[in-house]
């Protein structure tokens, strides 16, 4: 099991899928300044000379999302839906 830090974001973020809160963000490549922070097991929050990438899991329905951080500011989005999420689940059958 890989080490992480955990990111605390300036926004709040809700899970695209039921709404929830989302927390617990993980680091996956983030940079402060041009330095890689290292992954120690430490809370980060995000500040204008931060970039990378962050990802949580969203406990009440199962789906994965994704930020992408440049400068300090949240510039991309993206949700996963998992094996395990509920969307999945509920998808129609033929």
């Amino acid at each position: 099991m890989g080490m992480f830090n955990e990111i605390k974001l300036n926004t709040i973020e809700n899970c695209p899928q039921c709404g929830e809160e989302l927390t617990g963000w993980q680091s996956k490549n983030i940079w402060y300044s041009k330095y890689p922070i290292a992954e120690i097991l430490m809370t980060i929050k995000i500040n204008s000379r931060m970039s990378g990438e962050a990802h949580t899991f969203c406990d009440n329905c199962g789906e994965w999302r994704d930020l992408e951080i440049e400068k300090g500011k949240i510039i991309k989005r993206t949700h996963h839906p998992t094996p395990h999420s509920k969307a999945e689940k509920q998808s129609p059958t033929s």
